[in-house]
């Protein structure tokens, strides 16, 4: 009978671990991150490739920066949540600057920045 209740013992200590274990990766595959993505275009909608694009983390100071790909798009992907403004600049455009940027946990906020049309000239 000793060897039984052992035994059981053992099962339900393993059992409760496992289930432990799985709740504390369940809860740690939660992210804390957010997504901003988006594209830039000009005053007429045409997206603009190659576009220098600037995120500001304004509380903390890092920024890191992106250019857009042949479709116009960026993705910022696992941003931490705070405060952002966004900077944008591309030659012959006047460069854009966006602010006010909220991010909290699991947002996937999405910005379409349009740019100016005005050519700036040397």
């Amino acid at each position: 009978m000793i060897w039984k209740s052992k035994s059981l013992t053992r099962v339900v200590i393993l059992a409760v671990t496992s289930i432990f274990f799985g709740l504390l990766s369940a809860a740690s595959a939660q992210t804390e991150t957010a997504t901003i993505r988006g594209s830039v275009a000009d005053s007429s909608g045409a997206l603009i490739a190659g576009a220098t694009v600037r995120l500001i983390d304004v509380d903390r100071g890092p920024s890191t920066q992106m250019a857009t790909g042949k479709d116009g798009s960026y993705n910022f992907a696992s941003v931490h949540p705070g405060r952002f403004r966004m900077e944008v600049e591309k030659s012959e455009f006047k460069p854009i600057q966006l602010t006010g940027i909220t991010v909290n946990v699991q947002d996937n906020l999405e910005e379409i920045i349009p740019t100016s049309a005005i050519l700036i000239t040397p």
